[in-house]
């Protein structure tokens, strides 16, 4: 009644002005706090979306991996396929296989809408059954014969022969047991390798092909030279003798000579591939990579190549001398050897581990393979071979240690048997 006779009274009294000016103050603060929580709870939700997709990603990329190493029908070969994993149309992937060296280099894609997840990585298999073993010697009519401190850890399939103790310059075999582990038969060759192996390792060193694709050396006068994995092949071609000093080289890169590579200590080279009739790695090198040669491989003292390099030797059937490659001492290799060589070739390939050498992983010799050295691993060889200067010894193991347990269960070795055996991931590249 008051307020009422106020205004019909006419009163003239107003409402204070900085109460209107809090009022308004708090309608904004209220409006703003109102629009800042409907703009989070939007973000909120979007980024829950986002989250959403990411995880769906990175669970279809992991599928995409797991059949890429679970297939058996040819799809990890130089291949690259597009997958819908569930028949929803909402999840798809791009699975690319391509051959590196000894190894497979595996590219993952997964995407939707305007997003997607790239997985890069290295791969190859699980040594097969006959190299869980430490030695694999191919039967040709001779036993194997150890001398001095020689040490065989693991199982051995050896020639109908067998093992035995044998004499050099009045020493003498000096363990309880000539070998700890097993004994089994071998076959009259080695375990056989994948055709298409040779194949691949005989183009990616032909001359013809290099001269037609890969570019010019002058890339080699930069000091850095890098090229990731999900970008094509870089191939650098250099007529000559090539000297690599003070480079760092990494990633998707082949560097091939007509004639002779030298890698200088001075050298970082990472995942790379060197192809040349004649390698030779000077004194102190230390790095990743896989070196390929029809001639010749030279290790100098003091070497490391890291897990999971490779050193592979071709011999054609042109060729009418022995190849060799020589581990110098001192010098560690992680991963593998290889050579390759026709089973009725007589001479073969060779391969020489001085003393003090070692070699973590595999060695598989179509050939002779001279022993001082130490192998944490498995071996496969048609003979082993000792030298005296004076006279030669075949199938004699002086000095020598294979030791199997050394090897770590989860070695993954190369892609290069008949036998299917299960694809592990080696490294992520990305």
């Amino acid at each position: 009644m008051e307020i009422l006779k106020r205004v019909f009274t006419g009163s003239k009294k107003t409402v204070n002005g900085s109460a209107l000016i809090i009022t308004i103050v708090f309608a904004i603060i209220i409006g703003i706090l109102t629009s800042a929580l409907i703009l989070l709870a939007y973000y909120n939700r979007l980024q829950q979306s986002s989250e959403i997709i990411r995880d769906r990603l990175v669970r279809n990329a992991q599928s995409g991996i797991n059949l890429l190493l679970a297939d058996t029908t040819g799809l990890n070969t130089n291949s690259k396929r597009l997958i819908d994993l569930f028949n929803h149309q909402t999840d798809s992937v791009e699975i690319t296989s391509n051959n590196w060296g000894l190894y497979k280099v595996g590219i993952v894609r997964s995407f939707e809408i305007k997003k997607e997840k790239t997985s890069l990585f290295m791969y190859g298999e699980m040594l097969p059954l006959n190299f869980k073993a430490a030695i694999y010697l191919a039967d040709h009519e001779r036993p194997l014969a150890l001398v001095g401190k020689t040490k065989i850890i693991g199982d051995a399939f050896l020639p109908k022969a067998g093992a035995q103790i044998a004499y050099i310059d009045q020493r003498v075999y000096n363990r309880d047991s000539l070998i700890f582990g097993k004994i089994l038969i071998s076959e009259k060759s080695l375990p056989s390798l994948e055709p298409r192996t040779f194949e691949y390792l005989e183009q990616l060193t032909s001359l013809p092909r290099i001269r037609a694709t890969s570019i010019n050396e002058t890339l080699l006068l930069q000091d850095t030279i890098v090229r990731l994995f999900d970008d094509s092949a870089l191939e650098i071609y250099h007529k000559g003798k090539l000297i690599l000093q003070n480079h760092s080289i990494a990633g998707n890169i082949i560097i091939h000579s007509d004639s002779l590579i030298e890698i200088d200590e001075t050298c970082a080279i990472k995942n790379c591939i060197l192809t040349a009739p004649v390698i030779k790695v000077k004194k102190g090198f230390k790095g990743s990579l896989q070196l390929i040669a029809t001639d010749s491989i030279i290790l100098e003292q003091n070497c490391r190549l890291d897990y999971p390099s490779a050193i592979v030797l071709l011999k054609t059937k042109k060729q009418v001398f022995q190849p060799a490659i020589i581990i110098d001492s001192g010098s560690i290799v992680e991963g593998t050897i290889l050579t390759f060589a026709d089973n009725d070739d007589q001479n073969k390939t060779a391969v020489y581990l001085r003393e003090g050498s070692k070699v973590t992983g595999l060695v598989y010799v179509n050939g002779f393979l001279s022993l001082k050295g130490r192998i944490d691993g498995a071996v496969g060889a048609d003979f082993f071979l000792y030298n005296t200067g004076a006279t030669m010894y075949q199938n004699y193991l002086v000095d020598a240690e294979i030791n199997r347990s050394e090897l770590s269960k989860s070695f993954v070795g190369p892609s290069i048997f008949t036998e299917i055996t299960k694809r592990k991931v080696i490294t992520w590249l990305k």
